[in-house]
């Protein structure tokens, strides 16, 4: 009978414990009713609409002005330079830009004028003697049928004139030999006067008055006033077509050679305002051409891919797209964008955006 009592007594009190316990947790869900539920904030950001059009987006870039038309002209005979236009100064076509010490060649040319009408004085004489001796010899020859002359005076008459021959043939090559002496250092002589054989400027003296000019050696350079053109050096993987300058648009043409991994590009500008060696700002084409326009903040960078955040249902949702470009005006991206509303924020709020925040737009332009 007791063990009985006491087996009720703890089943009493368990179920008096369980319904305690029920009515505590009621209790406190009947609280937790009466509490207000926290309200969700929406994050404000700002939204485009991106539409499909024609846009240009360029960098800016320093390209080196050069001409193959310049000229450095070197000495081509050795001497003392009397002359050398300065620096700065204009020249035309066959201007006079340098002189070199001529004396030395002068008195060469002087001892070879003279050597020259001596020889020809010799060999006018030699002629004249030849002449003479023919016709002697023809009068022997004449006498000697009549027996008015004898065989030996003949022989002898006739060796006189193979002699002559033979110095007048020596003669007639001596002048020949001094005439092209003559010539040679007629060649020589204009070398001492140098001439421009553009129109230009003069960049550079290599040498001044007084200096000694040696053969080969560099005196002055000239930039030429026409066919100047942009040299521009850009990394391997860009590839330009066309850059800005002036607000004129020029093709870029590649010249097919590298160097420090910069691919080196030719612009024809002709600007004769420009001179050789000087830096000019230009901007590289990088996109012409139709496609969505969208600025570097809608642009969302993850795991190598491109992404920007369409906003549906106060929601952001993650859209891949492809980057074609980009530039100082924004970027050129394809993929579906139309009617979208895309968030333009900077790149902690957009990832913030990819958590499933509830956003509310202010449209941008």
């Amino acid at each position: 009978m007791k063990k009985f009592v006491k087996t009720a007594l703890t089943i009493l009190l368990f179920v008096a414990l369980i319904a305690a316990g029920a009515i505590l947790i009621h209790k406190k869900r009947e609280r937790e009713k009466s509490i207000p539920k926290a309200k969700e904030y929406a994050l404000v950001i700002k939204t485009i609409e991106p539409k499909i059009k024609r846009f240009t987006l360029t960098l800016p870039y320093i390209a080196v002005v050069k001409n193959e038309k310049s000229q450095i002209i070197s000495s081509k005979f050795s001497g003392k330079v009397l002359f050398v236009k300065k620096e700065g100064e204009e020249v035309k076509k066959e201007d006079i830009v340098a002189k070199i010490d001529d004396t030395s060649i002068k008195t060469k040319l002087n001892s070879t004028k003279e050597k020259i009408s001596t020889l020809k004085s010799s060999v006018s004489s030699y002629e004249t003697i030849l002449g003479n001796l023919k016709k002697m010899h023809e009068r022997t020859k004449r006498l000697m049928r009549v027996k008015g002359a004898s065989k030996e005076e003949f022989e002898k008459e006739q060796n006189k004139i193979e002699e002559t021959k033979s110095k007048l043939l020596e003669l007639k090559a001596s002048l020949r030999g001094a005439k092209e002496e003559l010539k040679a250092l007629l060649n020589e002589l204009s070398y001492t006067t140098l001439k421009s054989d553009i129109e230009g400027v003069v960049a550079k003296r290599f040498l001044n008055k007084g200096d000694l000019a040696t053969l080969g050696k560099a005196i002055v350079k000239i930039n030429a006033k026409n066919g100047n053109y942009l040299s521009l050096k850009l990394p391997n993987d860009m590839n330009i077509k066309e850059v800005l300058y002036k607000n004129k648009i020029y093709k870029a043409v590649s010249l097919n050679s590298a160097s420090n991994s910069l691919k080196e590009y030719k612009i024809d500008i002709n600007d004769s305002s420009l001179t050789e060696g000087e830096r000019v700002k230009i901007d590289i084409i990088t996109f012409n051409s139709k496609a969505y326009l969208l600025p570097f903040d809608a642009l969302l960078d993850r795991d190598s891919q491109k992404y920007v955040l369409k906003i549906k249902n106060d929601r952001a949702v993650p859209t891949k797209v492809k980057l074609l470009a980009s530039g100082e005006q924004g970027v050129a991206v394809e993929g579906d964008l139309e009617n979208s509303q895309i968030a333009v924020m900077k790149e902690d709020i957009l990832l913030k955006l990819l958590s499933g925040v509830k956003v509310k737009t202010l449209k941008g332009n």
